[in-house]
């Protein structure tokens, strides 16, 4: 049986690889709560270390 992703190349691949990276994000955002405190965090304290 040959893989469902096989031939899956170029821009179409990497336009779903992104787009199953933010629904990714998107549901660790909603569900982690150690992940929200940590981006929210991150979202303060990168600005204050520049």
């Amino acid at each position: 049986m040959e893989s469902p992703y096989k031939g899956k190349t170029g821009i179409k691949r990497l336009v779903n690889a992104f787009n199953y990276s933010c629904a990714d994000l998107r549901a660790a955002f909603r569900h982690e709560d150690a992940f929200r405190q940590e981006g929210l965090l991150a979202m303060v304290l990168i600005p204050l270390a520049f």
